[in-house]
């Protein structure tokens, strides 16, 4: 299997990692599919959305797949007035990645990253290798130390 640069950032980090690859669905990229697929409970596979404050700066936030984004509490802790979702034909020129393929490693800009509160609990998480068919799985601890991320009260259930 060749290696994403996601990959290689979690290396550079000495971080232990699983990739599991699984049948992509160009017609359901959303996380909650995804865990089915690769076999973990949808609250444990993270999906990273790209937001653009109202001082044009990006950010990633990192939620539960089930969970929605509060973009006013994302705001607030960002320090934006407000944020709102980067459209899709944007994401790849900001990120370097393609909708149901960004990962919060080794993006093509660095980008600060706020991430749910309660992550560093958890002892096995997933998110995007950088690549639509291909996850991640790693601690908590290691996904918030390599992405330089912040924790923050900023998803919430429909």
């Amino acid at each position: 299997m060749n290696k994403t640069q996601a990959m290689r950032q979690l290396d550079q980090f000495q971080i232990r990692y699983e990739v599991r690859t699984y049948p992509i669905d160009p017609s359901n990229l959303e996380a909650t599919h995804v865990a089915e697929l690769i076999g973990l409970d949808p609250f444990l596979v993270y999906k990273t959305l790209v937001v653009q404050g109202d001082s044009h700066a990006y950010y990633l936030a990192l939620i539960p797949g089930p969970e929605l984004l509060d973009l006013k509490r994302l705001a607030r802790v960002a320090q934006e007035k407000s944020v709102s979702l980067v459209p899709v034909d944007r994401l790849e020129a900001i990120t370097g990645y393609v909708r149901g393929g960004v990962s919060p490693f080794a993006t093509k800009k660095r980008l600060p990253i706020y991430i749910k509160e309660g992550v560093e609990d958890l002892p096995l998480v997933s998110v995007s290798a950088g690549k639509r068919g291909m996850q991640i799985l790693l601690a908590g601890t290691d996904l918030i130390r390599a992405s330089q991320a912040v924790t923050a009260p900023i998803a919430r259930q429909d």
